[in-house]
């Protein structure tokens, strides 16, 4: 088993719980968790993502995920997920 395969497989972890866009560079790691983007690198910086543009942006701009090539209901369903997943996380 990889070190990673537990990350992606057991139901208690975060990344099996909710779509995780990631990226990484030579000196910083991005990844979005439900409404949470975290950057790290140099120091760690969270922000939450409190609206449906917000997230969206983050989603072309951070990782290159055009949210235009999704269709309308399609970008709801999407947004509607993240918020409960958010909430979930919260709680």
């Amino acid at each position: 088993m990889s070190r990673g395969e537990p990350l992606s497989t057991s139901p208690e972890s975060p990344y099996a719980q909710a779509c995780v866009p990631g990226r990484r560079d030579a000196t910083s790691a991005d990844k979005l968790i439900a409404l949470t983007l975290t950057r790290t690198g140099d120091a760690e910086r969270r922000t939450v993502l409190p609206s449906s543009g917000d997230w969206r942006t983050a989603m072309g701009d951070v990782f290159g995920i055009p949210t235009n090539a999704f269709s309308r209901a399609e970008r709801e369903l999407l947004w509607r997920t993240a918020v409960s997943q958010h909430e979930a996380r919260a709680s």
